[in-house]
């Protein structure tokens, strides 16, 4: 178990409150920008407002729309794509039972919450740690297990412990 200080749990706090103005900040961002489209809007309705419709202030915001919609977009799909290769069930064999049994002892030597191991049906060979509702997951290939040898399958749940 890790030891927390008050100074660790005062700069997490500060932390906590600098993301969540950040948050307003940007929520406030898109809010104006989502009223400057619709004033743009406007204005080539009711052409009596004397906004043009071509100003640069329009492209601008129009862009910073844009590249806030990708941004979501990606975010979503990065997602989606965690939450699939969460959600493949794990073969209870005894090379995942070893895995685990290995990513546990380090978890414990290194003081961090011991992970879940998950492997995966793929042929690419990879090994990565993310993180779900639950805790810590290390997810490894079929296409690694098969590549490495009993000395390599002890080394892969050390992908864990560098966090």
């Amino acid at each position: 178990m890790r030891r927390r200080t008050a100074l660790g749990l005062f700069a997490r706090a500060v932390a906590a409150l600098c993301i969540q103005s950040t948050l307003v900040v940007a929520v406030g961002a898109v809010v104006v920008c989502w009223l400057a489209v619709g004033v743009a809007v406007a204005s080539l309705v009711v052409p009596g407002m004397g906004f043009r419709a071509d100003a640069p202030w329009l492209v601008t915001v129009a862009g910073v729309m844009f590249l806030g919609g990708l941004a979501t977009e990606v975010e979503k799909r990065f997602d989606r794509r965690r939450e699939e290769l969460l959600a493949d069930p794990t073969p209870d064999d005894a090379t995942t039972r070893a895995l685990a049994e290995q990513a546990a002892r380090l978890a414990h030597q290194a003081g961090v919450s011991p992970p879940a191991v998950r492997t995966v049906d793929r042929a690419a060979p990879r090994c990565y740690t993310v993180e779900s509702d639950e805790g810590p997951v290390v997810v490894v290939s079929t296409g690694l297990l098969d590549a490495l040898d009993e000395r390599g399958r002890r080394a892969v749940p050390v992908s864990y412990t560098h966090l």
